[in-house]
């Protein structure tokens, strides 16, 4: 079911999609990835607040979460209460700022950062919060307009000190590499992804989470003879991990493996 329904959203066909995974979710309520095709393909059909419930349903069962679960910030909330503190919910901030309230690419790089447009908004509410609350005087309204021109004028500034290298152009070492193949696949650029974690590898052979990567992305490019390659490649290199026994899973069965 899920392997038709990602299909289906390849081919702009949402509401299969849809039908799909309804019924893949009702078979397995707490596989993440179900959860976030699902709300792919009710942001497909305009069916926003049922996206974003999937969506955070697709963070909030992660097996391997790299985000804040909404039980991190449900206590973060509860505590600003329960303390009488200042609190910016820079998550109530990011939707209010994204189209539909999904905070997706238009303010966040990969999958956790946020891009320079996400700092500038950060920034500025940071800044608001301030002023608001008189925390460094009388309390006054912020400026939008001035604290963008200001912002405009520092960003202007010529770099002083050794500048660092523009990572898409020049990323030349393994952590670099791998960080930018992370931000190709977030986008969408598959086989972009794919060409930076071979590089990745060809200089460190021993990263296992690139290997593994890799050889999900081959998964999903029906290339399973080689995703199968790497998985047993991965495993050998880091036997605790799930992830590349599953996806050896699915590459055995894809080839008709059954018994393996």
């Amino acid at each position: 079911l899920l392997a038709e329904a990602r299909s289906n959203l390849e081919a702009g066909d949402a509401a299969a999609a849809m039908t799909r995974l309804e019924e893949a979710r009702d078979l397995a309520p707490h596989y993440a990835e179900i959860h976030f095709h699902l709300g792919q393909a009710y942001d497909a059909l305009s069916r926003y607040d049922d996206a974003r419930a999937s969506y955070v349903r697709a963070r909030d069962t992660d097996g391997m979460p790299g985000r804040a679960m909404s039980a991190i910030n449900a206590v973060i909330r509860e505590l600003a209460v329960d303390e009488d503190a200042l609190l910016l919910d820079v998550e109530r901030v990011f939707e209010q700022a994204s189209p539909h309230g999904l905070t997706g690419f238009n303010l966040i790089e990969d999958y956790v950062h946020p891009k320079p447009e996400g700092h500038r908004l950060i920034a500025y509410e940071l800044w608001r919060f301030i002023l608001e609350r008189g925390l460094l005087g009388e309390a006054r309204n912020a400026d939008a307009e001035l604290f963008r021109a200001a912002l405009d004028e520092v960003e202007a500034e010529p770099a002083t000190g050794t500048a660092a290298p523009a990572a898409a152009e020049e990323a030349t070492t393994p952590d670099m590499l791998f960080n930018l193949a992370v931000v190709l696949e977030n986008q969408g650029l598959i086989d972009e992804a794919m060409e930076k974690y071979r590089a990745c590898l060809r200089l460190e052979p021993r990263h296992a989470v690139a290997r593994t990567n890799l050889a999900l992305l081959l998964n999903r490019r029906r290339f399973f003879t080689e995703a199968e390659q790497e998985f047993r490649t991965a495993i050998k290199q880091m036997p605790q991990d799930v992830r590349p026994r599953v996806g050896l899973g699915e590459a055995l069965r894809q080839q008709g493996h059954f018994d393996k």
